[in-house]
């Protein structure tokens, strides 16, 4: 799959302050133009809006030759876009929501330690509690993988990301909901 993961997500918020507070508490790191995450890096920017939504969805390509499929696909549902550089910029035209499809390294991140866990006939770690609970450093996300959002026609969303941007249905309630994704996650938009 030539795209791999989310690079950025732009919120708009009506109170940015309170929702920074809350996304630094989540365990977010602010930055100069929003928040990072531990593999992600800068993922996530908050704008003032009346409403909270959805504004801009990143998208991360192996490289310029995606950009041109893309326009190519794009183009066949009569969806405009535009190329910048290593950025393709399109928009959903059913919610409005702008995508941006750039060319980005892939995100290599290296497993976490096993954790040893007790289990009926399996001591692993005995008379000691579970690392969580006496943790010191705060938890930290390690990447931003899906965003949720809402369109009047859930079908032509889907069309949008799957046949234009060229996303996989995971899973999906036909005519309601579909599960889509980009990488290797189970989903990373869910309409």
């Amino acid at each position: 799959m030539s795209l791999h993961r989310l690079t950025k997500i732009t919120i708009g918020v009506p109170d940015v302050d309170e929702t920074a507070k809350y996304y630094t508490e989540f365990g977010l790191t602010p930055t100069d133009s929003g928040f990072a995450t531990a593999d992600g890096g800068e993922q996530l920017e908050l704008r003032r809006t009346r409403q909270r939504r959805l504004l801009t969805l990143g998208i991360g390509a192996d490289d310029p030759d995606d950009l041109g499929r893309i326009t190519a696909s794009l183009a066949r549902l009569d969806v405009e876009s535009r190329v910048e550089g290593d950025e393709l910029h399109t928009k959903d035209p059913v919610t409005g929501l702008d995508v941006v499809v750039s060319v980005a390294p892939r995100l290599r991140q290296e497993p976490p330690e096993p954790v040893a866990y007790n289990q009926p006939g399996s001591v692993r770690r005995a008379n000691v509690r579970a690392p969580g609970i006496d943790r010191e450093p705060p938890v930290r996300p390690r990447k931003l993988g899906h965003v949720v959002f809402g369109s009047t026609d859930q079908a032509a969303t889907q069309r949008f990301f799957t046949e234009g941007l060229g996303f996989k249905v995971s899973d999906e309630a036909p005519g309601l909901a579909a599960f889509m994704r980009c990488s290797t996650d189970h989903h990373n938009v869910l309409v």
